[in-house]
């Protein structure tokens, strides 16, 4: 049993007519009506019923057409995969990332898949999860791994990557500094150092005050962790961070929220419905944890 003779029954059993089987695959009649006749000795059964004006599968020939599918698309697979690891010495990986990704060391991932494949141009655009994902939706990017964006269009799919409570930054010296566990009712009438609005963390703050009725002031926005951070170490305001930023080194204090607190959700975020390259496929295998899997060709992993 050989691929051409699968691709031929395939054509039969699609056309359920010799003549037009024939001209899709580019092979004379007679060529196509001895590979059926081959195909059928070596299973031992006839796959079609013949008559001077029709052909019909038989009970045979369509359990044996789901199998044929399966193997034709793994030998595509299997073709594609070959060609993209000839093809990877001159890829390039185009990611968009935020500045902090909760559950995943970035760097430490670039470098590893760097070390792996030096041959691969490696783009790297940082910015907010929104603006991210919609370079993702025009093809500017491969991959965006960052906050997933409260709202995603239904042409972008998110794999999760790692879920990060988030924690009360406030100045040493602040009333709140002392304590370790705090009510997010008691910081009304604070004001707040904060990243721009339709940023994820902040759309995660707003929407989680929003929730509990309890109005915030939000004196100060900045586009940067070390200047959101430097505004509180001076008492300018406090801050809700993702709880990775207590390992930046900075005069502040931190404090966990008691639930209904707000979380941050990480993810890979990519296009719907899109084969990524072989380079994209490598890193985001990467990047995920041991149980997770890559997309394939046709299945997408769940979004949240």
């Amino acid at each position: 049993m050989e691929l051409r003779h699968l691709e031929h029954f395939v054509a039969v059993a699609s056309e359920l007519q010799f003549t037009r089987a024939a001209q899709r695959v580019h092979v004379v009649q007679s060529t196509l009506s001895a590979s059926i006749r081959t195909l059928e000795q070596d299973l031992g059964v006839a796959l079609f019923v013949r008559n001077s004006r029709t052909v019909t599968l038989t009970e045979s020939g369509r359990v044996f057409l789901v199998e044929a599918h399966r193997v034709l698309n793994a030998a595509a697979e299997a073709r594609d995969a070959v060609t993209d690891v000839q093809n990877l010495a001159h890829a390039t990986l185009s990611i968009g990332t935020g500045q902090y990704v909760g559950g995943l060391n970035l760097p430490e991932l670039l470098a590893r898949f760097h070390a792996a494949h030096p041959d691969v141009e490696i783009r790297l655009r940082q910015g907010g999860a929104g603006l991210l994902a919609e370079e993702v939706l025009e093809g500017r990017l491969d991959l965006a791994i960052a906050a997933l964006p409260h709202t995603l269009r239904r042409d972008l799919v998110a794999t999760p990557i790692g879920t990060v409570p988030m924690l009360l930054a406030c100045a040493p010296e602040h009333r709140l500094a002392r304590r370790r566990l705090i009510d997010v009712e008691a910081l009304g009438g604070e004001k707040f150092v904060d990243f721009p609005a339709g940023w994820a963390a902040r759309t995660a703050v707003d929407r989680s005050f929003e929730e509990l009725s309890i109005e915030r002031q939000v004196a100060f926005e900045v586009n940067d962790i070390i200047g959101l951070l430097n505004l509180v170490a001076h008492n300018l305001g406090i801050a809700i961070v993702p709880g990775g930023f207590a390992s930046i080194p900075a005069a502040v204090s931190y404090a966990r929220l008691r639930a209904p607190a707000p979380v941050l959700r990480y993810a890979a975020i990519r296009r719907k419905n899109e084969r990524l390259s072989h380079a994209a496929r490598v890193f985001l295998a990467m990047a995920l944890p041991a149980s997770s899997r890559p997309p394939t060709r046709d299945s997408a992993p769940e979004g949240w």
